[in-house]
């Protein structure tokens, strides 16, 4: 009897030791999901002659959406706190940050005003996550966890300035592709089922690209653009395991 019972509660104590890794899925996962962003971006331009070199800003916040996929490996390092790393991706739609520069100087004559853009197409990057899965909170489900992420995307944007003269009579403007790589943290929380659950996540992201065009000279005025961007990023995804 006194074996039997010593084998109930090493059984116990066992099944006990262990209970989150097994309930929140470790190995291998996959979601999909979708993404919104609030981008706020400041826009420096900077005309430079011979004479003068003159600067002029403007910033502007506008939402973006996306679709987002990943994959990822998690790990327990403990019977509650894990450890996980993902591959990202992200195919945004057809949204845009826009603002409008106004010029300075007589008729513009410094720095010209203009409409500028920036849309992004496709992100693509990586997160590292260290998560807990708490005893309580049961009602968000076996599945659940909460997590600190921190990674970076590769983002590819097109981003379009106009330029404005009136005393040159110039209405032109300038556009590049750019990459940008802005760093990414932020939390998140699971809940849901051990075959499935949901993963909602809150991140901040920031960088910054620039480009600039011309030679400095009187009849090639030096143009330089640069765009800092901050975003605040919002999304829900449906989680599945894959397997160890």
């Amino acid at each position: 009897m006194r074996a039997r019972a010593a084998a109930v509660a090493l059984a116990l104590a066992t099944g006990a030791a262990a209970p989150a890794a097994t309930a929140a899925g470790g190995g291998f996962y996959a979601g999909v999901g979708l993404l919104g962003e609030s981008a706020g971006v400041s826009y420096r331009k900077t005309v430079g002659t011979p004479a003068s070199a003159m600067t002029a800003g403007d910033r502007d916040r506008d939402p973006l959406h996306a679709l987002q996929a990943f994959a990822g490996y998690r790990v327990f390092l403990s019977d509650r706190f894990y450890a996980a790393a993902e591959i990202a991706g992200a195919a945004y739609a057809n949204d845009l940050v826009t603002g409008f520069l106004r010029g300075t100087g007589d008729r513009w004559a410094d720095v010209w005003p203009g409409a500028w853009t920036i849309r992004k197409r496709l992100a693509a990057g990586f997160d590292a996550r260290l998560g807990y899965v708490p005893e309580g909170l049961a009602f968000l489900g076996a599945g659940r966890s909460l997590y600190l992420f921190a990674g970076m995307r590769r983002a590819r944007a097109d981003i379009y300035a106009e330029h404005l003269n009136e005393r040159l009579e110039i209405a032109s403007g300038r556009g590049a592709r750019r990459t940008l790589a802005p760093r990414l943290a932020g939390a998140g929380a699971e809940f849901g089922g051990a075959r499935g659950r949901f993963d909602l996540r809150l991140g901040y992201a920031s960088g910054d690209t620039s480009f600039a065009f011309g030679t400095g000279a009187p009849d090639d005025p030096a143009l330089g653009y640069t765009f800092d961007i901050r975003e605040w990023r919002v999304s829900l995804a449906w989680v599945f395991p894959l397997g160890e």
